[in-house]
């Protein structure tokens, strides 16, 4: 359903139930204006907005009901809006952006990404702001719009809820919870039994989430499952919390029910449709829920009936409430239904005004922001604004996902009442990047609305920990001291945060000089190079002039000369995640998610692409023959000629995200989502499948004896015969979509979810792990000294010494699911999420071992036996 067109609104005439009360027609007197944006700048103004008077009363004070504003966006608006302390907007759109507005309407920003944005954003205490995207991917975006950090969940992100203590809960579609820290790593996840709603955040940190199995979950927040909770059919919308602790949640069995803390059915409410959207929670206790019956419930805290309001055009899910109501500070109830009706009701449930926003269903949520005014999205691909009485309700839940800010979580924002103030606030230190060295840091912290609780300083830029409590020394002082070891040079920030007994909080920031590394010193920065948006998470390859291959999300295909200026870039139609695989003959080989491989002379000319039928992850990999080989979401694996012809195409059972490895006798390995691992001959027939419990996303190592190395969404590293049995399996404690490494010694490396490094005998025994501060997806690269060079979505490149203990590490700006290469002379190549490749200085050139890095060799062949450990 696309956006309509920009004509004359309709007014809205009263139907027959309420014949007689009469109808705000073009004679009436404009109360107000309503203007339109598209992309950043008006383009109508409509005068005398459409608002129709309600049963029992006026349009209400000061053009209540009127629509001040409305943004178009290039599709539907499914989600809720979330609104910042400075009164700006964030929503998102199915046309794959989340948008930034003001006050006024006016767009201050947007942000693309690779699917539709139908979760709602939450916003952050330091007002980072947390969204999913359909392209499973969780987003942190700072308040400029620039990505802080994505993560790649499983399946498709919920809106998130942000804890106390600032940790980010958000649920997936493959019905995993996750618990991330403010850096984008995982503190703890947690496998339900369905598709997952948001999270919420009880005041003792407890975590309720509804589950398309039919339960409500209670996790502790150490992840530990403290109970569940069964309905009898699946639960859609995330759970209110009310002052008691009581839980409330609606599921499609038709019931609202009301749940103890400690997990038993307080009381049960029956209504005659599914219960799509969450409740809302007053100040004297009644709960507030819509159900697709086209009637909206009052209830008692005793489960009883208080009243009920029956929609404009009720009649079942036509008209049904699909979204959360939001309570207003002066007794007003706001709710919007699936036929376009916007309502204001007073604390009896008698309508006060009503305004039709269009003819297209509402199913966002409607926020109150501390202005007073009302926000919310349609599917006729509109943002309105709204005027309203009074800010938001004092009550429990007023709102979806509690308050504007969408924290989900309760007491985490009131309404009124200002903020702890931070001043005073200074650091001091000496620091030098990659060497450890003291830092201390002190402020005052002064109550506002209510006594000082906690005091936090973020100290992820200059190379501690995300959130660091700091001490009270005297009075309004706090203070802290401790080692960092900063990862680059300049002037790093530091955020503290102080959050009072009511949930209000009050920031300051400084800054503290790092003195740059000198000259060729590993860990060094070298240079690097810009994309212009988006992550870079495709592995650098490197061609024999030394020249750097890489993808981005900014939908190129970049040519970077070895003193890090740009040789040439050629555009697609869609994110460049695949790395790039260079053939003998210096031809480029590269794909994107526009669907197509292409290849290209050393020199940027085109020579042909070749299409597939779906999205592109895989990277290329070469054959002695020239043949390349790659997987396809299409659920195919293909051999393309050298001309670009086609070859062969293998079916599989499910998408291609791992990338082929090609073994010496010519064979073809590869993962695939659909938990099959196959081994394919080279003229495209069966060689054999073998079953694994979970998806392959990593990609194979061959070793020098053809075992094949692959880790596995069971949280296994396999060692697997050629001829298909298992060798051996090691258990790690998380997913391992990291590709394996193998050293000259044969000790195979590799990255887990679980935030390690392993370092594996070929027997199949651990030799060490080592943590880092996130998730490791990215493949390990090992130089010719032994070095192990890794990345980490704790956005820090790892050099490892060979008995697994740290050498060296550089923050860069964002995560890192990039896999480094490292070239003869010793300089490591790797991308970052911020929109970034970094050539860093190294200690030694590229190893001589079976396979020291991602796709074999700098050229990304994805061959074994090639014979030459630096250009394949």
């Amino acid at each position: 359903m696309k956006p309509q067109g920009l004509g004359k609104l309709a007014w809205v005439c009263v139907p027959a139930v309420l014949a007689g009360l009469g109808c705000a027609g073009p004679g009436a007197a404009p109360v107000g204006q309503t203007v339109y944006y598209r992309d950043g700048r008006a383009v109508q103004t409509v005068v005398a907005t459409p608002t129709a008077q309600g049963l029992g009363g006026t349009a209400g004070s000061r053009g209540a009901g009127t629509v001040r504003w409305a943004y178009v966006t290039g599709d539907i608006v499914a989600g809720s809006a979330a609104v910042g302390a400075d009164g700006t907007i964030y929503i998102g759109s199915d046309d794959g952006r989340l948008y930034a507005l003001r006050p006024d309407g006016s767009r201050r920003w947007e942000l693309g990404t690779g699917g539709a944005v139908r979760a709602s954003a939450a916003i952050g205490a330091d007002g980072t702001i947390y969204v999913g995207s359909t392209d499973q991917n969780f987003y942190a975006v700072r308040a400029d719009g620039t990505t802080k950090w994505r993560l790649g969940l499983p399946g498709r992100p919920s809106t998130a809820a942000i804890g106390a203590d600032g940790t980010i809960y958000v649920g997936s579609s493959d019905g995993t919870i996750f618990a991330l820290n403010g850096d984008g790593g995982v503190r703890w996840q947690y496998r339900t039994g369905g598709s997952t709603s948001a999270p919420v955040v009880a005041a003792d940190g407890t975590v309720y989430v509804g589950c398309g199995d039919g339960r409500v979950y209670a996790i502790r927040s150490d992840g530990a499952l403290q109970w569940t909770f069964q309905t009898g059919e699946p639960i859609y919308p995330s759970p209110a919390i009310g002052f008691d602790g009581t839980i409330y949640a609606g599921s499609d069995d038709r019931h609202i029910y009301a749940i103890n803390p400690d997990g038993t059915q307080r009381w049960v409410f029956i209504t005659l449709g599914w219960v799509r959207a969450s409740p809302a929670v007053g100040v004297d206790g009644t709960i507030y829920a819509g159900s697709t019956d086209g009637r909206l419930y009052a209830i008692n805290p005793s489960g009883g009936l208080r009243w009920v309001f029956i929609s404009r055009a009720s009649g079942g899910t036509a008209a049904g409430f699909y979204s959360t109501p939001a309570l207003s500070s002066q007794g007003m109830i706001y709710a919007a239904d699936v036929t376009g009706y916007v309502y204001g009701l007073d604390a009896n449930g008698a309508s006060r005004w009503v305004t039709r926003l269009s003819d297209q269903p509402i199913v966002s949520s409607p926020v109150i922001g501390a202005s007073g005014e009302i926000h919310l999205g349609s599917s006729d691909g509109r943002v309105y604004t709204i005027a309203g009485a009074g800010t938001w309700a004092d009550g429990a839940w007023p709102m979806y996902q509690h308050d504007p800010r969408h924290t989900g979580r309760f007491g985490g924002l009131q309404p009124v009442g200002a903020g702890p103030v931070v001043s005073n606030l200074f650091a001091v230190g000496e620091m030098v990047p990659q060497r450890q060295g003291p830092l201390a840091v002190s402020c005052m912290a002064t109550a506002a609305g209510g006594a000082v609780r906690s005091v936090t300083a973020n100290l992820a830029e200059v190379g501690g920990a995300y959130a660091q409590a700091l001490e009270r020394t005297a009075g309004d002082q706090y203070a802290w001291s401790g080692i960092v070891m900063p990862g680059s040079a300049g002037g790093k920030g530091i955020t503290v945060t102080a959050t009072d007994e009511k949930g209000n909080t009050g920031t300051a920031r400084t800054t503290i000089a790092v003195a740059p590394p000198a000259a060729g010193e590993p860990g060094a920065v070298r240079w690097r190079f810009p994309t212009s948006q988006g992550e870079v998470i495709s592995s650098p390859a490197i061609g024999a002039d030394g020249t750097v291959y890489v993808g981005g999300e900014d939908t190129q295909i970049h040519a970077i000369g070895p003193d890090g200026t740009e040789q040439w870039s050629h555009g697609t139609l869609a994110r460049v995640n695949s790395s790039p695989a260079v053939g003998r003959d210096g031809t480029v080989y590269a794909a994107s998610g526009d669907s197509r491989v292409y290849a290209f002379r050393a020199d940027g000319k085109l020579l042909w692409q070749f299409n597939t039928g779906g999205w592109i992850r895989s990277s290329p990999a070469i054959g002695a023959d020239g043949t390349i080989y790659i997987g396809c979401h299409d659920n195919s694996v293909y051999a393309i000629q050298p001309d670009g012809s086609p070859k062969w195409r293998y079916g599989t059972e499910g998408e291609i995200m791992s990338s082929p490895a090609v073994a010496a006798d010519g064979t073809v390995y590869v993962g695939g989502w659909d938990h099959n691992f196959y081994a394919i001959r080279s003229n495209g027939t069966a060689k054999w499948t073998l079953r694994g419990d979970q998806p392959f996303l990593s990609s194979p190592a061959i070793g020098a004896d053809g075992t094949i190395y692959i880790g596995c969404r069971d949280g296994n590293l396999y060692a697997i015969y050629p001829e298909g049995s298992r060798r051996w399996a090691l258990a790690t404690g998380g997913w391992v979509d990291s590709s394996p490494a193998i050293g000259m010694d044969g000790t195979i490396y590799v990255g887990s979810w679980d935030h390690n490094v392993y370092a594996v005998s070929p027997a199949g025994t651990e030799k060490w792990r080592f943590e880092t501060e996130g998730i490791v997806d990215a493949s390990p690269a090992v130089a010719g000294d032994g070095t192990v060079y890794v990345g980490s979505r704790d956005g820090s490149l790892y050099a490892l010494n060979p008995d697994g203990t740290l050498r060296w590490k550089l923050s860069t700006g964002g995560p890192i699911s990039s896999s480094a290469a490292v070239d003869e002379g010793g300089t490591v190549y790797v991308g970052s999420g911020d929109r970034h490749v970094y050539a860093v200085y190294g200690t030694g050139g590229a190893a001589r071992g079976v396979w020291p890095m991602f796709r074999h060799d700098l050229r990304h062949t994805g061959r074994a036996g090639t014979g030459d450990r630096v250009r394949g």
